[in-house]
């Protein structure tokens, strides 16, 4: 049996090591959420029930225990060493948002909502996570743009240029949120769609990496989706969008990112928007990914504008029905899912 052959049965036998870990923590987290009161208030629903708060710690136990057995198996068992130190950092850089995403869920007002961490301080903690791959100078300094082909970055590559993308890769995951297996149904869609691109393309090892953190959100999905039983928080926000942007820059993905992140720059775009109509004297409260429910659990947009991507998905299938909350969800994932299968097209 071949070297590669092996090594993907220990990444599946990881891959179902990820799946029922994953399951039973956020079942165990769940209880530990409600025994403490560590909840908060679902915005979307006319009941506004309690729900527990930050199911990240579960996802980066279940994700971070999983590739570590994975990395088990590659040093005692196959005896190979390649890759291990990215592998390694890869894990670190997840494991840190995980923590900074935490701190930030944790400070809330009890039984209402997550206050979290300043505005000002999410930029910068953020930039944190990209040490560990900057350390051991991740992906290639040499990146091809159109019209003006390859352009080599050197040292800019490492101290610039990663931390630049690990903090918009996290950032921008967590703004889009607010809705019931949003950011859990997005996570899955794009692991999953890089992981076949890397299979595909004889990146073994990250591809089974990417496996494992998306057999870990499946797990969770099945709690956080609709009527959710549990809410990301920006522990899972921020490690799993510095884990998509860790990923890509490891397997050298930056067109693939900037396609699957395409709804993201949306989502951005819009956001500017509203700072831009503040500046014109619109005034109106912050933007939240909300819907107002009525008493039917019926969602209508918070604003006069479109400020954010989930009111975009609000207002177009308001013109022809009803707007339920798993309908704004199965929107952005559909458009989502139609990104990855033009990646899946263009790039195996």
């Amino acid at each position: 049996m071949g070297h590669n052959m092996i090594e993907l049965y220990i990444g599946l036998f990881c891959i179902a090591f990820a799946v029922f870990s994953s399951f039973y923590l956020t079942a165990a987290w769940i209880r530990v959420c409600k025994f403490s009161g560590y909840m908060v208030k679902d915005a979307n629903k006319i009941e506004k029930p309690l729900v527990p708060l930050s199911g990240g710690v579960a996802f980066i136990m279940s994700f971070t225990s999983a590739a570590i057995i994975y990395v088990f198996f590659k040093v005692f068992y196959l005896h190979s060493e390649i890759n291990l130190i990215f592998l390694l950092a890869l894990m670190l850089t997840a494991a840190m948002a995980g923590f900074v995403g935490f701190l930030d869920d944790f400070v809330i007002k009890k039984n209402v909502e997550s206050i979290g961490l300043k505005k000002w301080q999410k930029p910068l903690l953020t930039l944190i996570f990209a040490l560990p791959l900057a350390a051991v100078n991740s992906g290639m300094s040499t990146m091809i743009f159109p019209f003006f082909g390859p352009v080599q970055f050197g040292i800019l590559y490492p101290i610039v240029l990663i931390p630049l993308a690990i903090m918009f890769t996290a950032n921008s995951f967590n703004i889009m949120a607010g809705f019931n297996g949003l950011e859990g149904g997005m996570g899955l869609i794009i692991l999953t769609t890089m992981g076949i691109i890397l299979y595909t393309n004889n990146v073994l090892w990250l591809a089974l990496i990417s496996f494992i953190a998306a057999g870990s959100i499946l797990s969770y999905l099945f709690f956080n989706w609709h009527p959710s039983r549990i809410f990301p928080g920006d522990s899972f926000t921020y490690s799993v969008g510095a884990l998509i942007g860790a990923i890509a820059i490891l397997g050298n993905m930056e067109t693939i990112l900037i396609i699957l992140f395409a709804p993201y720059f949306l989502d951005f775009l819009l956001l500017i928007r509203h700072q831009w109509h503040g500046m014109r004297g619109i005034r109106g409260p912050p933007v939240m990914a909300f819907g107002v429910p009525d008493e039917n659990n019926n969602l209508s947009m918070p604003h006069k504008y479109i400020y954010d991507i989930c009111h975009l998905a609000m207002f177009i299938i308001g013109k022809f029905k009803k707007v339920k909350e798993t309908d704004v969800v199965m929107f952005i994932l559909g458009g989502e899912a139609i990104l990855a299968a033009t990646c899946i097209v263009l790039f195996i």
